[in-house]
């Protein structure tokens, strides 16, 4: 027998296995796992809300709602340990996991309620990096694995050994690069933005480093108005606050020029309202607002030029993020008198900022808040009525001569009603009508704006105008009504008149006042169906209760 063969008995050469073993890595990528459950993992821009990894966890597999399978990634990291651990191979698992994970990139919008509300992703936490250096780091421990499985075997390399390189370097370039991105963020974000950023780990997209708009030069006081040009397509809430005269008027300017009209806040009675009236001498300066751009890119400028000498006190753009979900720099569509766009303003026109009180508001309209009276039908509609229809347009506001005097056109809405005095219901083409002021109630030139009144209409009685709209609920028919003296629009009384007759109910668009009449009693109220032509008379038999003013 040849001395020289080796023995079946000899025992076998001691190899080295790889340090830290597969189980040891593991043991930490479950470690940064759970660990990321317990950190921050997104960061959305509604109200700078932070969603921990919990409740990613828990709620992340209604994702594929929205197209976005990243979460799917955990049950595949999970089942990748449970092979581990029972000595299996898990590169299957493994390299699934971080390839769901990748999804996360596509991102970009959280869902908020089951309505479809959503909002933009803002940004990540720290959760959501040791989150990817997790699976990373399993990666490298399948890798091992594969190598302590050949060496246990004395077999021939494997094809998958190079996966504990790849994971381990992965698992550094998420942590560095993470730690990277943190350090640049804040380095060129401005105050605003680095206050954004405190505790989490990097922005989604680039950092808003626009320093805060500032004047160098404020205006002279001057005595006229502040003249407003909207452009075209900034009539929209996206030029908020710029497109709401009664917003800008609190803050402290006094009168505010928007097309051919002068606003500016009254007294009427008790109540401060809006009032405009044809504009009437130069302005101080004007300031040109323009929104442009593509749907989800609408960047707001604005300029602000001194009439008299042509200077420009300021030329400032507010670049939008994602979906014009927030602008760089700070801007915000109600503004508090330490923020942007108000403060650069009031600044620019040399003006003492408002105090934060919001000026008195109009009373509300006259709604069941109000003592409420109880109308007794006398007759309803089932009785005939004069005619097969109502004339809709009798003495309408605008209707004189085709509206040549006024470039208005009628509004159904007005009975009685001499042609000067009314709801403006339609407004000119172009004109400010289109802002967020309600719809004017015009008496000669002048406009009073007492508040959203889309569907109110109005009676005219002699110096008086009767306001009204209706409403059913319940089986039962609400009229809201108020009176208001029209030499200067002060509301004299308001009141609400239940009626409770089912045949009423559903009329909240066709039923109009046709009279109105007062007595020391209380109302009779002569109603007619527009649509039929059908009247009914109501009686109310208290005073209307009638909250005077």
């Amino acid at each position: 027998m040849n001395s020289l063969a080796p023995s079946s008995t000899q025992p076998k050469e001691r190899v080295s296995k790889p340090w830290p073993s597969s189980m040891a890595l593991a043991l930490l990528a479950l470690a940064l796992w759970l660990t990321s459950l317990a950190l921050v993992g997104l960061v959305l821009y509604a109200k700078q809300r932070q969603i921990l990894g919990t409740e990613i966890l828990i709620m992340g597999w209604l994702s594929p709602l929205i197209g976005n399978f990243a979460w799917f990634a955990n049950p595949l990291f999970l089942w990748a340990l449970l092979r581990l651990w029972a000595k299996n191979s898990a590169v299957g698992p493994a390299l699934l996991s971080i390839l769901f994970s990748l999804d996360v990139l596509r991102f970009s919008t959280y869902l908020l309620d089951e309505g479809g509300g959503s909002t933009p992703v803002y940004g990540y936490g720290w959760g959501m990096v040791l989150w990817f250096a997790a699976l990373f780091m399993l990666l490298a421990a399948v890798g091992t694995r594969q190598i302590e499985k050949r060496l246990d075997t004395l077999s021939a390399e494997g094809t998958d050994e190079w996966l504990r390189p790849i994971g381990i370097m992965a698992c550094v370039a998420v942590l560095m690069g993470a730690g990277y991105l943190a350090i640049t963020d804040r380095k060129h974000a401005n105050a605003a933005e680095r206050e954004r950023l405190s505790g989490l780990a990097f922005k989604r997209g680039p950092v808003c480093g626009a320093g805060e708009p500032f004047v160098s030069q404020p205006l002279r006081p001057g005595t006229g108005p502040l003249e407003v040009v909207l452009s075209e397509g900034s009539y929209t809430g996206s030029s908020s606050p710029f497109n709401k005269p009664s917003n800008m008027l609190k803050w402290g300017i006094p009168v505010l020029r928007l097309g051919d009209r002068d606003y500016s806040y009254s007294m009427v009675g008790d109540e401060q309202l809006l009032v405009s009236v044809p504009a009437k001498g130069s302005a101080t300066a004007s300031l040109d607002v323009t929104v442009s751009g593509e749907e989800g890119r609408r960047p707001i400028a604005a300029k602000l030029v001194e009439i008299s000498t042509g200077r420009i006190v300021f030329d400032q753009v507010w670049q939008p993020e994602r979906g014009n979900a927030r602008y760089c720099p700070e801007y915000s569509s109600y503004p508090k008198s330490t923020e942007q766009p108000r403060r650069l303003l009031i600044e620019a026109l040399g003006l003492t900022p408002a105090p934060e009180t919001p000026a008195k508001k109009a009373s509300p309209p006259a709604k069941a808040a109000y003592n409420q009276v109880i109308g007794v039908v006398l007759n309803g509609f089932d009785e005939p009525g004069d005619a097969k229809s109502v004339d809709r347009n009798p003495s309408n506001f605008g209707a004189k001569q085709g509206n040549a005097a006024t470039g208005r056109r009628p509004w159904a809405g007005n009975r009685n009603c001499p042609d000067d005095v009314g709801w403006d219901g339609w407004g000119s083409e172009g004109s400010p009508s289109r802002l967020d002021t309600g719809w004017p109630f015009m008496v000669g030139d002048k406009a009073y704006y007492p508040g959203q009144r889309g569907q109110y209409k109005a009676l005219c009685a002699g110096g008086d105008a009767y306001l009204f709209v209706w409403a059913g609920r319940d089986g039962k028919y609400f009229l809201n009504l108020e009176k208001r003296r029209l030499s200067d629009f002060h509301r004299q009384w308001g009141g609400v008149v239940v009626i409770d007759d089912k045949r009423f109910v559903g009329g909240e668009h066709t039923i109009s006042i046709d009279s109105l009449t007062e007595g020391v009693d209380g109302l009779t109220i002569g109603l007619v169906d527009e649509k039929s032509g059908k009247k009914a008379v109501v009686r109310a038999p208290q005073s209307v209760s009638r909250e005077t003013k």
